[in-house]
């Protein structure tokens, strides 16, 4: 899907690939999760503590990548983190969202199954033109969060580079705004000048309004 620039850098899809090499295929874990899990000791499943541990670990070694950063927020016992993705980069050249700063809030322990049973909550605290995000809460969706696609293996940084893949080539189906996925898929030109318009106005570092309108909403839900 184009954005309407005639020397457009910026593919999606480059970022599909590495999605799928950095959880070593995703097609392979879900056809082949029964074995994956089985490996997995018992008590590694029931304590999401130890592996948000390893998910420190990962991302602390690994540093920004791809224009993400995650970090856990002080004193929640790496139950709620904070995640950034950067469209400062020049590999986000032509991206509808280049040069945009985006935050987001990921909660690990909303419901009955903690994560990485389930896929942890996220709320972007930015604003944001894309069908995947709820645009008065700020609550994300996309297909990685959902119960048939979701695995134990993922880890957050994969969960984060599949959002960032999403946002630049949203996913029918798992949207949580039916009427931009709508405009996307009938009108993608007019969808992604919108996108730049916001990004212009809402994400770029140094502008006024910078602030999701829902950031005090996404708070309380974690």
């Amino acid at each position: 899907m184009g954005y309407g620039l005639p020397d457009q850098q910026w593919q999606p899809r480059r970022l599909a690939i590495l999605l799928c090499e950095t959880t070593t295929s995703l097609t392979q874990a879900k056809t082949d999760i029964s074995i994956r899990m089985s490996s997995l000791i018992p008590s590694q499943l029931r304590s999401n503590r130890r592996r948000l541990q390893q998910d420190l670990a990962l991302v602390q070694s690994q540093g920004k990548t791809q224009g993400i950063t995650l970090e856990p927020i002080p004193d929640t016992d790496l139950q709620k983190w904070t995640a950034t993705i950067d469209f400062r980069g020049p590999e986000f050249a032509g991206s509808p969202y280049e040069g945009g700063v985006f935050e987001f809030t990921l909660n690990m322990s909303g419901t009955e199954k903690p994560y990485p049973l389930r896929g942890p909550e996220i709320f972007c605290n930015t604003k944001i033109y894309n069908p995947h995000v709820d645009q008065k809460t700020g609550e994300v969706g996309f297909s990685m969060l959902s119960e048939d696609q979701w695995s134990p293996i993922l880890t957050l940084f994969t969960t984060m580079l599949s959002l960032l893949v999403a946002l630049g080539e949203p996913e029918p189906g798992y949207e949580v705004d039916g009427v931009l996925m709508l405009e996307y898929i009938s009108d993608p030109d007019v969808f992604w000048e919108k996108a730049r318009e916001w990004t212009r106005k809402y994400a770029v570092p140094g502008n006024t309004d910078t602030t999701h309108s829902s950031t005090s909403q996404a708070e309380a839900h974690v």
